[in-house]
């Protein structure tokens, strides 16, 4: 049924007990009440995407439609856990198109303007998004990926939901159609408003498609955004920052000089719509909508009200059996745990969880004292992250700390009455706790100290220290002199350390022993000198028999009241410290200073020889698997090692023990599990805590299985005061890693003030996500966004209803003479390319699973949701079945599909290479920076490696981080050969390639694809053919905010040799060549061809001859 009214009766039926929609409908009719009174309440914020017809405005709000209408209040039109959006009127004003990710992916949907049932016109795993209505009013465009290698496609879909059909046969994305249909006006690709100021090769840019013709012409040539063209009579209207902020900008159909149209400051404008009749625009500008009458050229604000209630309840209390990050206590028997942003205690068998913070803000690395009374924390509710202590049962709070920087790790001194600080400003700072002081111990030019350790005497720490090439090295320095000599323990390790374990005899580190996989052993280093080698078989039985005769020699302790009565004691002491932590059990008793001092636990003491301690650094052994990850105990005399070990199913995490000081040491396996992370032994050395999927597990260091710390916490959750803490927090991650301290220039404080204005009219995640992204924007770079948690769906996960696209291998194409679909191209290497799938080019299909299937029928209804992962497809030769047969097809995802469509397209390449070359070149691509690609890379390298040239293809490469790799491969020269007997010469490097070399690049060459071409020019490799990168060159990294969310953050830059900055410039080709919408059309690859012709042109004419066997 439709929302015709607002009847309170009505729609508490069609609610099904959300009968909040009611209040929140009757504020709106009481808004519209109180305008007519003359009391003008302030517009709605964050409306999103509106569409226009005859007055009446479809927009989003909250991840639902709604409609505005010309007068009275605005009303919803859908209604469902799944984010609706992006919708578009029909062109008589009846329905309304729009995508909704209720299906678990975006798909296409109808509804009627009116109100009534949304009904599902697609049905692929892809981002179907609605994009227009055909001038006829039958069919929606939309834009997808589906059958698209690179980019969007636009695509129709009649109003039956029958298979959509490619609307034109080109890359496009945002899209308007002229009123006769003939001309369609397009990006390429997505309009975007979050990299404000982007000048690079890959920004949006306007074509205009003819439809007659099939031919493409660009309409402006401009080197900013050219965002969401719309056709209004004769002119072209669309979003540019030419002015240097986004607005609307007009420009003849036929080309011509562009004008200004709107002169918005700030935020500019976002997000526009015609009407079908060309006379309205509709769009964002400061988070509200705008109306432009596009004849006299005015725009004014619609006021749209609909109060800021929630879509769901304001506060919630949420359940977390799992935790980021944890501290065992220092009996063993509780944890200290944080989960979503607050900190609880818990028993590790049996007890009671206790609170102990609770508020909006980030409470993080909870840390128990010593002495198990006090807890040391990370919190940012002084506005910035700040260093905590509290009391075990969250009383007397303390901040301690006040320094404007992240603070990467804290730890307690042995003694418990000093901690250590390591900060983002590159210092390690000290503090102690009775004299309210701190002093910086150490300042660091290249980075923090990554990791840092107390001597379990409390007067030395342990240190990362970075070197000027940003690899580790383990350092040891005093922690109570003012001027500590700093001890540099290992320099000569090439790659990266990892602090274990400082104990009174020994230091443990892991370190790095491979480049490329990163592979690691276990260290050890001797704090005294050794007159003894350690891994003597015989030295080691000695020192087990001496351990032995110790042990028997030893007399029990006669304990003062028996056994029974110490146990008793013990038992008692036990309880005690339970009622410390729960505040129901009453206040503890207040200690005498004389008391406290006597129980004061005595340090034990240590000496630390730095003469030749380098000399003693020791690699206890080396795993035939990639070693992870270890623990070693507090006394040193146990170790656990996490070893990744690949079956042929999966690569499994090991978990194994290991005794340094065994007579024949070895490995013993403990068992398997996934994600395992924060290894860890607890203060006594009996049991070991990690932590896999975020749930909390501790075992003992021998077979057997784990158990599970099991706990069940309630966090409160107010909405409105997480999302602003979210905001917070992630304007403080990017101010303390963006690549530059200066911002960009951009005064970041007031973008914050600026943006956090409109906080009080958030009232969903989307809207969260848009206001933060525009933020991040006003700093102009790339490798940055903030992608929420729970992205496509407010209440549920995509694998609850998610659909995977299924495909049997080969495409399905109509026929409309037998109204049947015949199998298409079939895909090389796919399943129906198999000898037994016995599948033909050109067959019908005549049933599918025993169901019969006619041309324009949506199949993708039946692949998706077939009962088996094979399905018996009947086929014939003939269109009348005459001689029909059934073959069983495995179906693969849509994703495996697009694979088969990659390499075909590689191979395609590579044979037009070979055939215009006489095979004198070759060609490979590289579709990502990242290790799989490299191997093939070096793989197709030693495979064409005897080839007089070769192209080198990163075009739509977004990046990784393998150019080092890359270069140094194709840096190898010929500088000789070997000769087997009776054989033929083979030249040396075996692993080089000695021919001409150039490469292709375009604008969708990205990151680490544009650092790959400018350091093979700089290195005088070859030539650079195609167009400029995309100029997106910076170092990222990723971080988790409090609610699950995360951000991107841009934390280092690149430069070349020269010092130039590729970010906003990319790296310009050596021989420019553009590959246009005609191009696409005709198939045809001109930068290739291009780079085939240079290569020739350094060739010889003839092939030189090949190496010929010397005389002996």
């Amino acid at each position: 049924m439709p929302f015709r009214r607002t009847n309170t009766k009505l729609l508490e039926e069609r609610m099904s007990g959300r009968t909040f929609i009611v209040v929140f409908i009757g504020v709106a009719v009481l808004f519209a009440a109180l305008d007519g009174m003359g009391a003008q309440p302030a517009g709605t914020k964050f409306v999103q995407y509106p569409s226009y017809h005859d007055g009446t405005i479809a927009f989003v709000y909250k991840g639902d439609i709604w409609i505005q209408p010309p007068t009275g209040a605005a009303r919803p039109l859908t209604w469902h856990d799944g984010v609706d959006s992006y919708p578009v009127f029909s062109p008589d004003g009846k329905w309304i198109a729009f995508s909704s990710n209720r299906t678990g992916n975006y798909d296409v949907f109808v509804i009627p303007s009116q109100g009534g049932r949304p009904k599902q016109l697609t049905f692929h795993s892809g981002s179907d998004v609605a994009v227009a209505w055909t001038p006829d009013g039958k069919k929606i465009v939309f834009k997808t990926g589906r059958s698209s290698l690179w980019g969007y496609r636009l695509f129709t879909v009649g109003m039956d939901g029958r298979l959509p059909e490619m609307y034109i046969p080109v890359r496009a994305s945002d899209a308007s159609i002229s009123s006769d249909g003939l001309s369609v006006v397009h990006t390429q690709k997505s309009s975007r408003y979050t990299r404000k100021g982007y000048k690079g090769s890959c920004n949006t840019k306007i074509f205009v498609y003819e439809k007659e013709t099939k031919r493409s012409r660009r309409l402006l040539n401009t080197d900013m955004h050219e965002n969401h063209p719309m056709i209004c009579g004769a002119d072209v209207y669309y979003v540019s920052e030419l002015s240097g902020t986004f607005n609307l900008w007009r420009v003849p159909l036929g080309g011509g000089k562009a004008a200004q149209v709107t002169t918005h400051g700030k935020n500019g404008v976002a997000n526009p719509s015609a009407s079908r009749d060309g006379k309205v625009i509709v769009y964002e500008h400061e988070f509200d909508i705008w109306k432009l009458d596009v004849q006299s050229g005015k725009s004014e604000m619609v006021a749209i009200n609909l109060g800021a209630d929630y879509r769901e309840a304001p506060v919630d209390f949420k359940s977390f059996n799992t935790c980021d990050s944890y501290d065992v206590s220092p009996k063993g028997d509780r944890v200290v745990i944080e989960t979503h942003g607050e900190i609880f205690t818990a028993p590790v068998d049996k007890g009671r969880v206790v609170q102990i913070t609770d508020s909006h803000y980030r409470d993080r690395y909870p840390k128990y004292s010593p002495d198990g009374r006090k807890i040391v924390f990370v919190s940012d509710r002084s506005g910035r992250e700040e260093v905590f202590i509290i009391d075990v049962d969250g009383k007397n709070l303390e901040k301690v700390t006040d320094i404007d920087a992240r603070k990467h790790a804290v730890k307690w001194a042995p003694d418990g009455k000093r901690i250590a600080v390591a900060m983002s400003d590159h210092t390690l700072r000290i503090y102690d706790l009775e004299a309210k002081t701190h002093r910086v111990m150490l300042k660091l030019e290249e980075l923090a100290p990554t990791s840092f350790l107390w001597s379990p005497d409390g007067k030395w720490i342990a240190y990362i220290k970075p070197n000027r090439d940003l690899q580790g090295d383990v350092c040891i320095a005093s922690a109570v002199d003012e001027n500590p000599e700093e001890h540099v323990i290992v320099e000569d390790m090439p790659l990266d350390e990892y602090l274990e374990t400082f104990t009174t005899e020994k230091l443990f580190f892991l370190g790095e022993t491979s480049v490329d996989d990163r592979d690691m052993a276990l260290y050890s280093v001797s704090l005294t000198k050794e007159t003894e080698d350690p891994d003597d078989p015989e030295v080691k039985a000695a020192k087990k028999k001496k351990k032995s005769e110790k042990g028997k020699g030893k007399k029990p302790e006669k304990k003062p009241g028996g056994e029974g009565e110490r146990e008793k004691k013990e038992e008692g002491e036990g309880e005690k410290e339970e009622k410390a932590e729960g505040e129901e059990e009453g206040e503890k008793k207040e200690e005498k200073p004389e008391e406290k001092k006597k129980e004061e636990k005595k340090l034990p003491e240590m000496k630390i020889d730095f003469d030749r301690i380098e000399k003693r650094v020791r690699r206890l052994f080396k795993p035939v698997a990639q070693l992870r990850g270890g623990a070693v105990s507090p006394d040193g005399k146990s170790i656990v090692l996490l070893i990744r070990e690949e079956t042929a199913e999966k690569m499994n995490q090991v978990l194994y023990s290991y005794n340094p000081d065994a007579e024949k040491s070895k490995l013993t396996k403990l068992g398997t599990a996934s994600d395992m992370r924060s290894l860890g032994f607890s203060p006594d050395g009996k049991k070991i805590f990690y932590l896999s999927g975020g749930r909390l597990y501790y075992r003992s260091a021998s077979p057997g299985s784990p158990k599970s710390v099991s706990f069940s916490v309630k966090v409160k959750i107010d909405k409105a005061k997480e999302m602003s803490q979210v905001f917070h927090e992630a304007w403080r991650v990017m101010k303390h890693t963006f690549h530059d301290p200066e911002m960009h220039k951009v005064d970041w404080v007031a973008i914050r003030d600026k943006y956090a204005a409109a906080l009080p009219s958030i009232t969903d995640r989307t809207a969260l996500a848009t206001l933060i992204n525009r933020m991040l924007g006003e700093l102009k770079a790339s490798h940055m966004g903030y992608y929420g948690a729970g992205r496509r769906s407010r209440r549920r996960g995509p694998s609850d209803t998610g659909i995977s696209t299924m495909s049997p291998g080969f495409e399905l194409e109509a026929d409309a003479a037998s109204g049947l679909y015949r199998v298409g191209h079939i895909y090389e290497d796919g399943p129906a390319a198999k000898d037994w799938a016995n599948v033909s080019e050109g067959d019908y299909i005549l049933e599918v699973d025993g169901k019969p299937l006619k041309a324009g029928e949506n199949y993708y209804r039946l692949f998706n949701h077939a009962l088996n992962d094979r399905v018996d497809l009947t086929l014939s030769a003939s269109m009348d079945g005459a001689d029909n047969r059934t073959t069983r097809i495995q179906l693969v995802s849509d994703r495996s599909v697009n694979s088969l469509r990659y390499y075909e397209w590689v191979e395609a390449n590579r044979e037009h290479v070979k055939k215009v070359s006489n095979g004198r070149l070759a060609y490979l691509h590289i579709p990502s920076m990242s290790r799989r690609p490299l191997a093939r890379f070096k793989m197709e390298l030693e495979q064409f490696r005897l080839h007089e040239g070769i192209i080198i293809d990163v075009r739509f490469n977004g990046g990784g981080n393998i150019d080092q790799q890359l270069l140094d491969v194709l840096e190898r020269g010929y500088y000789g050969f070997s000769c087997l007997r009776g054989s033929v010469p083979v030249p040396h490097h075996r692993s080089g390639f000695f021919g001409k070399k150039c490469v292709l690049q375009n604008e969708y060459s990205f990151s680490d694809a544009e650092v790959f071409p400018a350091g093979f020019r700089d290195l005088k490799l070859g030539k650079l053919i195609g167009m400029p990168t995309g100029g997106g060159v910076i170092g990222t990294s990723s971080h988790r905010l409090m609610d699950g969310s995360s951000m991107r953050t841009p934390r280092w830059s690149y430069y070349s040799k020269d010092k130039i900055n590729l970010e906003n410039l990319g790296v310009q080709p050596d021989i420019k060549v553009d590959c246009t919408p005609e191009d696409q059309v005709a198939g045809r690859d001109p930068q290739l061809d291009r780079a085939i012709e240079e290569m020739m042109k350094q060739l010889p004419a003839e092939p030189p001859k090949p190496l010929e066997r010397p005389n002996w």
